[in-house]
């Protein structure tokens, strides 16, 4: 009984904790700068910043390339979660894959991708929105 307690609360307790994904960043401009050493051991970040209302997905593509999307639905403008396929909008249900293409309506468009530079220490994320 006590194993089942523990695997059903322990999952709980991990959705609460700060993911080793989650960095911090301050708005520079119309920018956010993520360092490149923050993929030296991961493939994606989640970029947060106390500037602004939602967060930006940032993954780095097994071509070496980098994109980033920001992380609010398409359909009503709510902040989406994270998923091992995706993205979901717990809203209203709309779900997108990890290139932020919509999988389930109600959202019919596309997560919207910011466009970036890299130099040789960071990733210049704009963040200008329509």
């Amino acid at each position: 009984m006590a194993c089942a307690g523990m695997a059903i609360t322990l999952p709980l307790l991990n959705g609460c904790s700060t993911p080793s994904q989650l960095i911090q960043a301050s708005l520079n401009g119309d920018e956010l700068q993520v360092p490149l050493t923050a993929f030296a051991d991961k493939n994606y970040v989640i970029v947060r910043s106390k500037q602004l209302e939602f967060d930006v997905f940032v993954k780095k593509e097994t071509d070496g390339t980098y994109k980033a999307l920001l992380m609010r639905c398409t359909h009503r403008n709510n902040p989406v979660q994270r998923t091992s396929a995706g993205f979901v909008c717990h809203e209203h249900g709309s779900r997108f894959n990890e290139q932020g293409k919509v999988l389930t309506e109600p959202a019919v468009k596309n997560l919207t991708e910011l466009p970036i530079t890299i130099n040789q220490s960071y990733i210049n994320i704009k963040y200008r929105l329509p």
